[in-house]
């Protein structure tokens, strides 16, 4: 009968119902059957957010039918008291939102068939203040007798904790029978020493904040708002409050006497909140110059008004944020700080919106300089009709609009326009290009004069002033150049009188040549040292023998060296790269001459976006490791990271003189979290020489499609800044070339392979590649390879790079592609091997182009290649699971064209290997 009876209770059903009002949410709690024992049954309820950080401390047991409320809308924490002789059900974490209508769990309670044991509940002490007064950090007893343990029959002595300011009951002795309950009571008398205290807390900031205790009591000890001590011995003591991130609340000091009552009421103040305000504009484009906010009321006197991402250091509740007017744009709306974060810092957000009648303007720019003084100049074309405007010239009041950009003929022949072209212009947008006109080279030559001087090191050099650097060159030798102002220099040697520089104009098309004839040398042990550029030498500029602190200048000459070893160096200038030291040994009757290049820099200031690890803060993943080398052919540096915490990954920055140029500078560089490009050193910006009028930005990215700027940068100015971020006008081809992502433009990811284009291959080869660490298929930089990377490339199928330029092929040494010269069909061809150097079980291959409908296999140690019938080009890619990438183009032609070319690569519609 007795287990019978266990059986028909087991089933303890505990009903949780949810209920909301427009200021609070509660949660109540039917706790069954009632053949249970519920009189002892209770129930918790704690608040957590997302990532189940409680928000609340308190531990309040709530009985069968109570109805527990909390002010958010975050996780919740239900849990179950155990019982005597039964298992507590799993915690619940219902899921709360205002749209619910209520939730019901029904939860079993099960028996642990202990009946060999009695139970002992813990103390219970009373009264219920000697229970508030209990230290928290006492965790032996249970402060109201719901806590019990399992013991053997038999009697126990029980004995019950101190309280400061109670009589501690004395010992009790308690029976514990197989299967039964035993409870004791242990009841306190409050000590009554003639004191008063009263604390009171005003107002409350936050949920049990309300509290205060006394710095000579343990910190475990706190007491409630309103709380009244009379246990305290007469003197001098500290009164303290809970603290809160937006409140603040100073310590109190009282004395207390005897038979003399002492009300405190402490006040909370609200702390200052720091307020940061970013300023944008609704259709991506810069913010104004003149935008500006202020705090209304922030002085007596007016407004001050801020910048863009400017920080307020203390601001209050009821606060206004007001913003300034700006022509061509609608103002933001006043925004009222209703609530305080509790971080204690509020960011907010000031849009403006172009007007109805706002306007556009366009600036274009003439390069070169000559082309301009020879007619060059742009127009508008409206119809039939042309607005013409010089370089430099603003068109003012257009309208958001498609405009087509013409170019007009110069008035001296050899100078070639530019083709007509399209530009985008929206409200407000003050756009401003940067176009070349393209020239016939003029050429220079020089003969050196006597042959012999030429054999003792002699040459010429043409210093161009449009880009400021030198070209030296041999005798004879002839340089193809742009119309301008250009000086003719002599390189010093041993032994030997250099001739007098040369200036002269250079026409389009036109022609000179030179003589320069060197004279031998009467000076004795002698150095002379010349100093480029000449014309002017840069301020600032000069050198020093042996070290010494005397200062000489170009083309000084000293005389009567001592013989044996001298060394020049050379001093630092702003803007300019310092020569290196020269050392050289003097011999007896020698003179010495040297010339040293200081060479002027271009600074390229760079900001831009990765798609895969843009979070929404506008800052980029930072994954845990970064690579020490440059991943790319073009440069493959090393680098020891000095802060590696804010590194994203490597980017390649190129330059080339056209949109379809092979670059003529690389650079690796490193990518930070918030966008900008640094060097290898740390330093924001990338120091590059152009070499022409044009110079097209290129930025690349192992797994991102490469981007082109939308202009080339001017070799007259040598620092730019290029924001790729902002807007899509920064790239060339526009929003083609990038994607918007969280309020930035980005480079575009998914291109698995590094090709230039995202095909599906990019996505089927990620099953095969590395999945862990640094890899080529991470698009997010989370140091993992999951569905999230395979969405970029999915996502972005069919998009390509606009940089036209050759693209950046890293390869590796583990896979080798190779060609071997062989005869088929009395025909000069080619049979293709691949050899794998490592495991050829991790190797997979895919067709990027298949033309000729060819076929690919491995096979052991080597990769085969069979053309198919057709005829074009088939681009075969062959990776292995370390990300090892091996590509190799096909150029496949048929019989009838192979026997007019005498020789083929891959001979179409033939059988094995070709």
């Amino acid at each position: 009968m007795h287990t019978a009876s266990l059986k028909t209770s087991i089933f303890f059903v505990v009903l949780i119902c949810l209920s909301f009002n427009a200021k609070a949410t509660s949660v109540t709690c039917h706790l069954g059957p009632s053949n249970s024992p519920i009189d002892r049954a209770k129930w918790m309820l704690r608040e957590a957010d997302n990532t189940y950080h409680y928000l609340t401390y308190s531990y309040t047991w709530y009985t069968n039918g109570a109805t527990a409320s909390f002010f958010s809308t975050n996780t919740i924490h239900v849990m179950f008291q155990s019982l005597p002789f039964w298992l507590a059900p799993d915690d619940i974490y219902p899921s709360i939102s205002p749209t619910n209508e209520g939730l019901e769990y029904h939860v079993v309670y099960t028996p642990n068939y202990m009946t060999n044991s009695g139970v002992l509940i813990d103390a219970c002490i009373e009264p219920e203040k000697a229970r508030e007064d209990r230290s928290s950090s006492d965790d032996a007893f249970d402060n109201a007798g719901y806590g019990f343990t399992y013991k053997t029959p038999g009697v126990y002595i029980k004995a019950f904790p101190s309280i400061l300011g109670w009589i501690t009951p004395s010992n009790q002795l308690v029976e514990v029978v197989a299967g039964q309950v035993a409870s004791y009571t242990g009841v306190y008398t409050a000590v009554d020493v003639g004191t008063r205290l009263t604390v009171t807390v005003q107002p409350c900031p936050i949920p049990n904040s309300d509290r205060w205790y006394l710095r000579s009591q343990p910190l475990s000890y706190d007491y409630e708002s309103g709380r009244m001590l009379t246990h305290l011995t007469p003197g001098n003591y500290t009164i303290r409050f809970g603290e809160s991130s937006n409140y603040y609340l100073p310590d109190i000091d009282v004395a207390i006497t005897t038979n003399a009552p002492v009300e405190v009421v402490g006040i909370y103040t609200q702390r200052p909140m720091r307020l940061k305000v970013e300023l944008r504009t609704s259709n991506g484009l810069v913010t104004p110059s003149e935008a500006r906010w202020a705090v209304v009321g922030e002085t007596s006197t007016g407004l001050i008004w801020r910048t863009d991402q400017s920080v307020h250091p203390g601001v209050s509740i009821g606060s206004t944020v007001t913003y300034s007017q700006v022509t061509g744009w609608i103002t933001p709306p006043d925004y009222v700080i209703n609530q305080l974060p509790e971080s204690g810092s509020l960011d907010v957000i000031g849009l403006y919106s172009p007007s109805p009648d706002a306007q556009a303007s366009l600036t274009i720019n003439i390069l070169p300089t000559n082309a301009v003084r020879d007619g060059a100049a742009w127009g508008i074309r409206f119809g039939t009709n042309v607005i013409w405007y010089a370089s430099g010239a603003t068109a003012t009041d257009l309208t958001s609009s498609l405009y087509t950009i013409t170019f007009a003929e110069t008035s001296v022949t050899g100078w070639h326009k530019p083709a007509d072209r399209s530009v985008t212009l929206r409200e407000n947008e003050q756009g401003i290009l940067t176009i070349g006109y393209e020239y016939e080279s003029g050429f220079v030559s020089c003969e050196i004069h006597p042959v012999s001087a030429t054999a003792d090191g002699a040459q010429w050099g043409v210093y161009d002033y449009a880009y400021g650097n030198w070209r030296w060159m041999t005798n004879g030798a002839t340089v193809p150049t742009s119309p301008g102002f250009y000086t003719v220099v002599y390189k010093t040697i041993n032994g030997w009188a250099t001739p007098p520089q040369t200036n002269f104009y250079l026409g389009i098309g036109a022609s000179v040549s030179l003589i320069g004839q060197y004279e031998p040398s009467e000076n004795s042990n002698a150095l002379q040292v010349w100093l480029s550029p000449s014309n002017p030498v840069p301020a600032g500029a000069g050198w020093k023998l042996d070290l010494f602190s005397q200062v000489y200048r170009h083309g000084d000459q000293l005389s009567n060296l001592s013989v044996g070893a001298h060394s020049i160096t050379f001093c630092d200038i702003p803007g300019y790269i310092t020569p290196k030291r020269i050392d050289f040994l003097v011999a007896p009757g020698e003179s010495y001459s040297f010339t040293a290049v200081y060479q002027q820099c271009h600074r390229m200031n760079i900001r831009v976006a990765l798609e895969g690890p843009l979070m929404t803060n506008q800052l980029m993943r930072c994954p845990e490791t970064v690579l020490s080398q440059s991943p790319y052919i073009a440069n493959p540096s090393f680098v020891e990271l000095v802060n590696p915490s804010n590194i994203v990954d490597w980017v390649l920055v190129q330059l080339s003189a056209g949109t379809n140029s092979v670059p003529y500078f690389s650079s690796a560089a490193l990518l930070r979290s918030d966008g900008c490009v640094i060097d290898r050193n740390g330093l924001p910006g990338i120091q590059a020489q152009f070499k022409g009028a044009t110079n097209w930005l290129v930025i690349q990215h192992r797994n991102h499609l490469a981007i082109m700027s939308a202009a080339p940068l001017d070799a007259g100015a040598y620092v730019h800044t290029n924001d790729f971020t902002q807007s899509a006008t920064a790239y060339r081809e526009g929003a083609a070339a990038a994607k918007q992502v969280n309020g930035l433009w980005c480079m575009v990811a998914g291109d698995t392979d590094g090709d230039g284009a995202i095909t599906e291959l990019d996505r089927t080869m990620m099953s095969t590649l590395k999945t862990s660490g640094v890899c080529r298929a991470d698009m997010d930089m989370t140091m993992s390879v999951d569905a999230l990377d395979a969405a970029y490339s999915s996502n972005n199928l069919g998009r390509f790079s606009h940089a036209s330029c050759a693209d950046e092929t890293i390869l590796n040494e583990q896979i080798i592609l190779s060609a071997e010269h062989q005869a088929v069909l009395s025909l000069s061809t080619t049979r293709v091997d691949g050899v794998l150097v490592y495991d050829f079980g991790g190797i997979d291959k895919g067709f990027v182009a298949n033309s000729s409908g060819a076929s690919a296999a491995i096979l052991s140690t080597q990769i085969q290649y069979v053309a198919g019938a057709g005829v074009g080009v088939d681009r075969l890619q062959v990776w292995g699971r370390d990300d090892s990438l091996g590509r190799i183009a096909f150029n496949v032609i048929s019989p009838e064209m192979a026997t007019n070319a005498g020789r083929a690569i891959v001979l179409a519609g033939t059988t094995g290997l070709n």
